[in-house]
């Protein structure tokens, strides 16, 4: 899924010679954005950052980050719904993934 991902995003067009894409291809995942917006609420809850702080959230050390982004991701054993992914917004991948391709106007 991460190659037709990519192939759909219109800001690497050319920049691909050939892809191959395997597991999950034909069976396109929730690209809904409320997953992953939800997600980094959760996140800067966490890390006591206000949302929009960047600065704030530039001075996280690391390991921090790590293990915050742990605790709210889960494990794939945990069934959590991963909010760390790409979502559609309609800008850098403006449709799904495997819509875009098979109207030809991936990379």
């Amino acid at each position: 899924m991460s190659v037709a991902i990519l192939l759909a995003i219109p800001a690497t067009k050319g920049l691909f010679h050939r892809a191959i894409m395997e597991s999950e291809v034909t069976s396109p995942r929730d690209l809904r954005r409320e997953p992953s917006s939800e997600g980094a609420k959760k996140f800067l809850t966490q890390l006591h950052i206000e949302e929009g702080d960047i600065n704030a959230l530039r001075e996280v050390p690391l390991k921090k980050l790590i293990r915050v982004q742990k605790k709210i991701a889960g494990t794939i054993v945990d069934g959590k719904i991963n909010p760390f992914r790409p979502f559609i917004d309609g800008k850098i991948i403006p449709e799904q993934p495997l819509e875009i391709i098979r109207k030809g106007n991936a990379s």
